[in-house]
């Protein structure tokens, strides 16, 4: 027996090899330490070596699919843990985006509802009431009167507050289906569900600001007094009187007479005054209403100026205090949402970490145990291929020689 045929012998107890296999290598074996006469020839030798040199080859490939199929350990880790946290990270960054972009369609939004109640009120501030008082003198004031202002009081109390709650309501929802799909995506990535508590509302108080005040709007105007009219009226009578009774009544009545008497004169004088001075006084009455009324129409129309202007200034105050509102709540609710998910992120990794720890372990450990054994059996195959198969080629080529 050759010496190298040691390495076929101790094969079965250096690498796994096919029962069928393995038995035929230990027949080999010991045939070849028996007689002379019964030793298998180098030919028979060279088949079973080739057949074991192909077992190992299959051996080590069946090996191999098994250390790929393990996978590396960081791209074990780079998609089990920070791929996922990449994702996840992404979301929350999606979940801030959409946060930052209601904000700036609540100013849009909230731009929107104070023109469309601008708009609102064309029609209760289409007819303005007003009452004139005067404390005896010349002077008037022009207010809105109080039923007018107790009317539109109620109707501007209700308005507000109707948008106020529109507002307290319409930001949680708005709110709510911005990050509903950020947080479902959240929860089936981390694998758990993520109960985010409800952001406290204040009332819609906070944002309808102080009762409206009417009563100092006011305009103040002055007319002569009624003595002054009558007497402005009489002066012209009187000089109508004087002019009828000197051109008229007076040169007839001589012409009648036959002469003239200053008693005469007087006479008409003072029967013209009384429906004169009669006339005065009603017409002076009714030249004094006619300003009261054609002042009050002027100031009745700066009122409602006024108060359109006082309106729209509280309108544009709503809105600015309604924006703030909801910026406010939108940044609590970041917060309130951001407290929960991104404690439940770090806790939902660093306990994929440590249960990653011990797989990449036995990973890594298996890994370097089908390593040793493909290098044994490389070792075992160059024991075969290099020496006994080179010693079994060279008996059968020198028995060949002597054959000849």
């Amino acid at each position: 027996m050759i010496p190298s045929l040691a390495v076929l012998r101790d094969l079965p107890l250096r690498a796994s090899l096919p029962p069928e296999l393995e038995a035929r290598v230990r027949a080999f074996a010991a045939a070849a330490n028996g007689p002379e006469a019964g030793r298998p020839s180098p030919a028979e030798g060279i088949e079973l070596v080739e057949a074991c040199a192909l077992a190992l080859d299959a051996e080590s490939t069946r090996l191999t699919e098994q250390r790929f199929s393990l996978g590396d350990p960081m791209s074990l880790r780079q998609k089990q843990i920070a791929e996922p946290r990449r994702q996840a990270d992404q979301l929350v960054g999606n979940l801030k985006q959409r946060l930052s972009g209601e904000r700036g369609e609540w100013s849009r939004r909230a731009a929107r509802q104070a023109a469309d109640f601008q708009e609102s009120l064309a029609k209760p501030t289409q007819v303005v009431e007003v009452s004139v008082t005067s404390d005896g003198g010349i002077e008037q004031r022009v207010q809105l009167s109080e039923s007018w202002r107790v009317d539109f009081h109620g109707w501007w109390a209700a308005s507000l507050e109707t948008w106020a709650q529109h507002v307290v309501s319409l930001v949680e929802q708005k709110t709510a289906t911005a990050i509903e799909g950020d947080l479902k995506a959240l929860s089936g990535q981390l694998g758990r569900a993520l109960e985010v508590p409800r952001t406290p509302l204040p009332t819609a108080g906070s944002i309808l600001g102080p009762p409206l005040d009417l009563t100092s709007l006011e305009a103040r105007f002055e007319v002569p007094g009624t003595m002054e009219v009558v007497f402005e009226s009489f002066k012209g009578g009187l000089y109508a009187v004087a002019m009828i009774s000197g051109m008229i009544i007076v040169p007839a009545a001589t012409v009648l007479m036959n002469g003239q008497s200053p008693l005469l004169r007087a006479g008409v004088a003072a029967a013209a005054v009384i429906p004169a001075g009669v006339f005065a006084v009603r017409n002076g009455q009714k030249v004094r209403r006619q300003l009261i009324a054609a002042a009050t129409e002027k100031n009745r129309d700066k009122l409602k100026r006024d108060l359109e202007a006082l309106l729209k200034q509280r309108v544009e105050r709503f809105k600015a205090d309604a924006e703030r509102f909801a910026h406010a709540y939108l940044a609590q609710r970041q917060q309130d949402v951001l407290g929960v998910i991104e404690p439940a992120i770090a806790a939902t990794f660093d306990e994929r970490e440590r249960g990653l720890s011990s797989q990449l372990a036995r990973t890594q450990l298996e890994g370097e145990r089908i390593a040793d054994l493909l290098g044994q059996l490389r070792q075992v195959k160059g024991g075969l291929t290099t020496q006994v198969l080179v010693d079994l080629r060279r008996l059968a080529a020198e028995q060949a020689a002597r054959a000849k």
